[in-house]
């Protein structure tokens, strides 16, 4: 699995060949929810050689306190 954190356009901006399970913990915009809606997308790449992709777009949540 290639992933891209704020760059969809980039296959791979935040590393590739990751495990296709598991779990990864991400940045979430330097945890300041001003910042706006943070864009991940997951590229599988399958075994025929195709790519398969999946974008998740996310607005953290405001911080009280």
């Amino acid at each position: 699995m290639d992933l891209s954190v704020d760059d969809p356009g980039v296959v791979g901006s935040y590393g590739t060949g990751h495990p296709a399970s598991g779990q990864m913990e991400l940045p979430r915009n330097g945890c300041d929810p001003a910042l706006g809606t943070q864009i991940y997308t997951v590229y599988a790449n399958c075994i025929d050689g195709t790519v398969v992709q999946r974008t998740i777009n996310w607005t953290p949540p405001p911080v009280i306190g």
